[in-house]
């Protein structure tokens, strides 16, 4: 049985619709329900921790050094972290150096569509993730679309088309 964390930050994957708000919001952690589902839970042994339920816009730094604790301090080698998918490069570039120094695979993805949606790449998103995080080396990914990108600063999200792709040159972080 494989140890994997689990370490929520929110994103569109775990939004829901609130009906006193008259608007999504971030709720709980999903990827444990889709791990059920999928039966998978019976092949892994899940931690997870909630870091944060936040829009990945609304993410701050000290938000991305919670990430970047939680890798350092837990005992898995193996780790999901859900993000939303507009800053998930960042965190990720965050975290990379923490994860390869310790020898820990980290795999970030997240959904253009909340896993609440008939039509969402959430549960698609999360099963690639599994895969990658037991056959990628130590460091940091993103996996999104059944594509793993593992250079953060060379992440981009294409909005019209709602993809993401590697760019040529390292981003630059403000």
């Amino acid at each position: 049985m494989v140890k994997i964390r689990i370490l929520a930050t929110g994103g569109s994957m775990d939004k829901t619709y609130c009906g006193k708000a008259s608007d999504f919001i971030v709720s709980t952690p999903t990827l444990p329900t889709i791990f059920s589902e999928a039966f998978a839970d019976l092949n892994h042994e899940l931690t997870v921790q909630e870091i944060c339920r936040l829009d990945s816009l609304a993410l701050t730094d000290e938000n991305r050094e919670a990430v970047r604790q939680a890798v350092e301090t837990c005992e898995e080698d193996f780790i999901i972290v859900t993000h939303g998918t507009d800053t998930m490069w960042r965190t990720a570039h965050h975290v990379e150096e923490t994860a390869k120094r310790l020898n820990k695979t980290v795999v970030y993805c997240g959904a253009m569509m909340p896993t609440s949606f008939a039509n969402t790449d959430a549960k698609f998103n999360v099963g690639f993730a599994t895969a990658i995080l037991l056959t990628k080396g130590p460091g940091c990914h993103v996996v999104m679309g059944g594509l793993v990108f593992s250079r953060p600063l060379r992440i981009y999200k294409d909005l019209d088309r709602c993809v993401y792709y590697e760019g040529d040159e390292d981003r630059t972080i403000e």
